[in-house]
């Protein structure tokens, strides 16, 4: 077990976490100023945390896909609810507590995961912030107060001889509109609310700004950002205590990599495809030109030319075949076909027997997963990473077209892809590349592999192009 008292704390001594009435945790919404101090189990401290985790990096791939506010809201939503939902106070028919100790702590397990860099550091807040802006403006208003109203967020109220001066209402009101007498007003330091001054929102005067109680929200949220930068600039100083727990330390490292290439779900531990239709030996070429992401189509294409694979390269796309629905007989075809130069005898005894070793037929008899994204993005030989990744931005644009023109892509498109690539949100350009080849089914920009997600599996992307040209089939013979 993991005792979370040996977890970072901040300089901060104010309570967020009180008992108040009934209710360990008063409010959905969390400032995460206390670490939690109580024992939880390792498959607690990583399953929570990778809830929290696949919300997040949803959050960020929204922002690489440039979603309006209210799209990211929505899939935001549809996150949350899946994987963590929060549900209000007064919403007396959930278990409230044993929602909100899961926010809090998965928050501080990705404290640990996300403090070790600037860029992790910055990632970080900017989700974070992003996810609490969401539930501040999801959250009933009747709340939404009692939380301001249980925390010093060190405004000063203005007085009404203030509030009615001259320039204050010429700043916000026009000679044509009536002020309103019942709006409040909160005195801060300008430095607190910088997002109102930089769009010119905001009355200053003596390095005070004088915000509306319609934009209270942006001292909030600064609020929020600035407290998160400095508890992980603390976690950061005090990490290295826990470098010495192996327990820890792979969870740890494994959970940073989540923004690279999303946190992947039902797909993580697929071992055989659920699409009820056996596929051939003979099928898997034609399949790969159709429905395959490219760093499949990239393997399958190799394959073609050389009539080999090396050995990692052999693991990673028969796992994917296998997931993909391949049975161990049609694979043993598929590979003695590819690997026509070689002779009966030497592929029997070097090849068939790991075939059938990773359909968990021979040896441990472990039926082995495919491959993630994350897992694929890991640094190794070029040839079975990620092309996104992996090729230069000369060769990514020419294989993408040589490989998807077919299929809608154009030129035109790429420097959107692009665009993505530079940023290293590569999980987001093989989305974006799967919207534009499926356009004819009906994808749209945002709807990424269905519910809005992004590709986070191989197995995912092939799934679900040929669930898309299935249905488009089935449509097709019904108008007919």
């Amino acid at each position: 077990m993991y005792n979370a008292r040996n977890k970072a704390t901040t300089d901060d001594p104010s309570p967020q976490v009180a008992n108040h009435g009934v209710l360990k945790y008063p409010h959905a919404l969390n400032f995460y100023d206390l670490p939690p101090l109580y024992d939880v189990t390792i498959e607690e401290f990583e399953t929570c945390a990778l809830d929290r985790l696949r919300i997040l990096a949803e959050i960020e791939s929204s922002a690489a896909r440039n979603r309006t506010w209210e799209e990211l809201k929505l899939v935001t939503s549809t996150q949350s609810d899946r994987y963590m939902p929060l549900n209000p106070t007064l919403s007396k028919y959930h278990d409230r507590d044993t929602e909100r100790k899961k926010d809090h702590l998965s928050h501080f397990v990705l404290r640990l995961a996300f403090c070790r860099s600037e860029d992790l550091r910055r990632r970080f807040v900017k989700a974070e912030t992003t996810l609490f802006k969401v539930r501040y403006d999801q959250l009933i208003t009747s709340e939404r107060e009692q939380f301001l109203s249980s925390r010093d967020f060190n405004w000063i109220p203005v007085n009404e001889q203030d509030k009615l001066s001259a320039k204050l209402l010429a700043a916000y009101y026009s000679p044509r509109t009536e002020p309103e007498r019942a709006e409040r007003y909160y005195k801060v330091k300008w430095t607190r609310v910088p997002d109102l001054v930089e769009k010119r929102r905001v009355f200053l005067k003596g390095g005070w700004a004088y915000v509306p109680s319609r934009e209270q929200s942006s001292i909030v949220f600064q609020e929020f950002e600035d407290h998160l930068e400095k508890a992980l600039e603390v976690t950061a100083r005090l990490l290295p205590r826990l470098d010495e727990d192996t327990r820890l330390v792979p969870i740890l490292n494994n959970l940073s990599q989540g923004f690279l290439a999303g946190i992947s779900s039902e797909w993580a531990t697929a071992s055989a495809s659920g699409n009820g239709e056996e596929i051939k030996a003979e099928m898997i070429d034609e399949l790969s030109k159709r429905h395959f992401p490219m760093c499949m189509r990239a393997l399958h294409e190799n394959l073609k030319r050389d009539n080999h694979l090396k050995h990692f390269g052999r693991l990673q796309y028969g796992l994917f075949l296998k997931v993909l629905g391949v049975s161990v007989e049609e694979a043993v075809i598929f590979w003695r076909k590819s690997f026509k130069n070689i002779t009966e005898d030497k592929f029997n005894k070097e090849y068939k027997y790991n075939i059938r070793h990773s359909y968990g037929l021979e040896g441990k008899r472990a039926n082995y997963a495919a491959k993630t994204c994350l897992q694929i993005l890991t640094p190794g030989p070029s040839e079975y990473g990620c092309p996104y990744r992996n090729y230069s931005p000369e060769n990514l644009q020419s294989s993408l077209l040589s490989m998807y023109s077919q299929q809608g892509l154009r030129s035109t498109d790429l420097p959107e892809v692009m665009a993505t690539v530079k940023t290293s949100h590569f999980h987001v350009a093989c989305t974006r590349v799967f919207e534009l080849t499926h356009s004819s089914c009906g994808v749209k920009k945002g709807d990424g592999v269905g519910s809005n997600e992004s590709v986070t599996h191989p197995n995912q992307y092939a799934a679900r192009s040929m669930e898309l040209h299935k249905a488009k089939e089935t449509d097709a013979m019904v108008v007919e």
